[in-house]
């Protein structure tokens, strides 16, 4: 079922991609079209919110789910929220994404097992927040397309932003988190 999402969202991903290429390279008038067409895309979407339950986990609107015994994440979501809450005191990482919703990884109750380990957390048309373990040794890497991404007190907003930090302990550190967040159109907020 992973595969399925994952293909979904790679699937939205080359669609949008082609469809701004085809505009910069033929003189398509993306933003027409769009205009004339927006209201069939709310159909759609109406469309598929209205008969999701059908649809299985895929299309589900809201997703909560709490990692406590689980040393790691694996979760997508299509037109929904993802919030994970990790309280697991040997989290090794893992991924999250989102096409049309937030992604939220909550990590402050849970702590980091031995090594390097790395979390991906993205989202296509919505948010991302990483709430990470107090003191915990991480390099951060943020990168929105467009959009505005924040880490701890760095910020940038604008086309093709990108925010890194690295916490002076890293590299020493006996336990490390890389994270690994980006956004198609979205903020991005790391503490």
């Amino acid at each position: 079922m992973a595969a399925l999402r994952n293909s979904w969202f790679g699937i939205l991903l080359i669609v949008v991609g082609v469809i701004f290429i085809m505009g910069a390279t033929t003189g398509l008038d993306v933003g027409g079209m769009f205009r004339k067409t927006w209201p069939v895309l709310l159909v759609l979407l109406g469309g598929f919110l209205l008969f999701r339950p059908r649809m299985g986990p895929l299309f589900s609107h809201r997703s909560d789910r709490t990692q406590r015994d689980a040393d790691g994440v694996d979760a997508s979501n299509v037109f929904g929220d993802l919030t994970l809450r990790v309280t697991s005191p040997s989290f090794r990482g893992g991924s999250a994404s989102t096409v049309f919703g937030k992604v939220r990884v909550d990590c402050r109750e849970g702590g980091l097992a031995e090594g390097e380990h790395r979390l991906v957390a993205s989202s296509a048309m919505g948010n991302v927040t990483v709430l990470l373990p107090q003191d915990a040794a991480v390099m951060v890497t943020a990168y929105a397309v467009v959009g505005s991404a924040a880490v701890f007190d760095k910020s940038e907003k604008g086309v093709a932003t990108t925010v890194i930090h690295e916490t002076p302990e890293f590299a020493s550190a006996a336990k490390r988190l890389r994270v690994e967040a980006s956004v198609v159109f979205g903020e991005i907020t790391v503490l």
